[in-house]
């Protein structure tokens, strides 16, 4: 607004209507002429140039100064722009008041606010790189890297705000309060939107971030138990159909990962209310963040972990990326039927044996070289079966570790010494053992043929049962 005392104004009726076309193409929005100050009068050219041209005349008395009326407009406009930021505040938490009554996805949510603020809005997962409500789409390594430094220089914390380049275009990366490191990243606008209102979406997005782990979770826990209902097939086919489609699993064809790892003799934590978590709570999120559907069974002390996921190279890709690179994992040849999956369970558990025995990080079940040795999987479930089926059921029966305590005998070359040190048992009770294992076995560790059958049928529970005992990992 330009104000003055006039005495620069025009007196001709013409040249004063050229001068507010001339202001009005400067972008001046209004005139205040202070009046009994000299100026000359407003001429009806030019009151009819400013209602043209829509730019008022303002007259303003002689004892209001100019300073009053700034202050009057400086005010004016702080409030305008706070009451805009208010609105589009409130508009933002009745997008998520719609979307919770009306049960819209976490994707609808982000386009409602986007649109609010002139943008579009993406929430990235820095842990898996991947968007978090669209887990198949990878971030570019451009936007990647940017934010790999900024977490470098900020001591693993992104700043309140970061200003990047994203798909060609200046975006913005605001941080995401979450149990996973997240950013929301903001594109596509014309006008950079506010710092405040972008954290109010970042609030939303944390909001959508918890809802959608607890999902994960819950998810994690019923397909630990479908896993363990398929393996024990207690759901017939039907059932199981059903079951799997809540996992995105139905009608696709599916393989079994199985792999061992050196932490997998550890106990379930706690999670502070008493209740256990479920273990490989972790391995599971970052599955579901890279967009693997999965049913997952983490093994005990003395067997392997397991996986069913969808058949191809980028589920067990992924599988394989999550896992310590001293991991074995053996995998299944695909199964299509549920009703298959025991199968493909010791098909996974014997390539197991085979990565473990070439010191081979995968191999898949049927390809050359698979078997550890020529006994053919039926085999190893007979030899189990003939050789330890007694001591077996001894232990499940009496809550022994007869089977333990032979295959740590084997893997120290029988000695007596070093065997009971690492079980942390007396020399007589290792004795004791041992004459009952003979017993029950009806073969005797002094007999070269009886130790090379027992040796053979402890390699046989590692293929058929995914058991580690003669890996000396236990």
């Amino acid at each position: 607004m330009l104000m003055t005392n006039g005495l620069g104004m025009p007196t001709e009726p013409r040249e004063q209507a050229d001068y507010v076309s001339r202001l009005a193409d400067a972008g001046i929005s209004a005139i205040a002429v202070g009046e009994d100050v000299g100026a000359p009068g407003i001429s009806a050219e030019m009151a009819m140039a400013s209602e043209r041209r829509a730019l008022p005349i303002l007259l303003t008395a002689y004892e209001v100064p100019f300073a009053a009326v700034a202050r009057v407009v400086a005010d004016s406009r702080t409030d305008h722009e706070e009451r805009s930021r208010l609105l589009k505040t409130a508009r933002i938490y009745e997008s998520v008041r719609t979307a919770t009554i009306d049960r819209r996805d976490a994707n609808w949510l982000l386009d409602e606010i986007g649109a609010e603020l002139g943008c579009r809005l993406e929430v990235l997962d820095m842990k898996a790189w991947r968007f978090a409500f669209a887990p198949r789409l990878t971030a570019d390594a451009s936007i990647r890297e940017v934010l790999l430094d900024a977490l470098d220089r900020c001591a693993g914390r992104l700043p309140a705000i970061l200003r990047l380049h994203f798909r060609g275009s200046a975006a913005l990366a605001v941080p995401v309060p979450s149990r996973r490191s997240a950013a929301l990243i903001a594109s596509d606008f014309h006008e950079s939107p506010e710092l405040s209102v972008l954290q109010h979406a970042s609030t939303v997005a944390a909001l959508e971030l918890e809802r959608l782990a607890s999902e994960r979770d819950s998810l994690s826990r019923s397909g630990h138990e479908l896993l363990g209902d398929l393996l024990a097939q207690r759901v017939d086919s039907v059932q199981a159909t059903k079951r799997l489609e809540a996992f995105a699993m139905a009608d696709r064809p599916l393989v079994v990962a199985a792999w061992t790892r050196p932490d997998e003799g550890r106990e379930p934590a706690g999670d502070g209310a008493g209740r256990m978590t479920p273990v490989g709570a972790g391995l599971s999120e970052d599955l579901f963040a890279r967009g693997v559907p999965h049913l997952l069974r983490v093994g005990d002390r003395q067997s392997a972990s397991l996986a069913l996921i969808p058949a191809g190279e980028a589920s067990s890709a992924a599988l394989l990326d999550l896992l310590p690179d001293d991991s074995p994992v053996g995998l299944s040849a695909a199964v299509g039927a549920v009703d298959g999956l025991p199968r493909a369970v010791r098909e996974a558990r014997w390539a197991l044996a085979g990565a473990r025995t070439r010191r081979t990080r995968i191999v898949r079940y049927g390809e050359a070289g698979a078997s550890p040795w020529t006994l053919p999987l039926e085999g190893s479930e007979e030899l189990l079966e003939h050789v330890l089926g007694p001591l077996r059921d001894y232990d499940r029966i009496h809550q022994t570790e007869l089977v333990r305590t032979l295959a740590v005998l084997l893997r120290n070359n029988r000695s007596p010494t070093s065997t009971a040190a690492e079980l942390f048992i007396h020399r007589q009770t290792l004795v004791y053992r041992i004459r009952r294992i003979e017993e029950l076995t009806s073969r005797s560790l002094s007999r070269t043929e009886d130790v090379v059958e027992l040796w053979l049928a402890l390699r046989a529970a590692e293929v058929v049962e995914g058991s580690t005992l003669l890996d000396g990992s236990v």
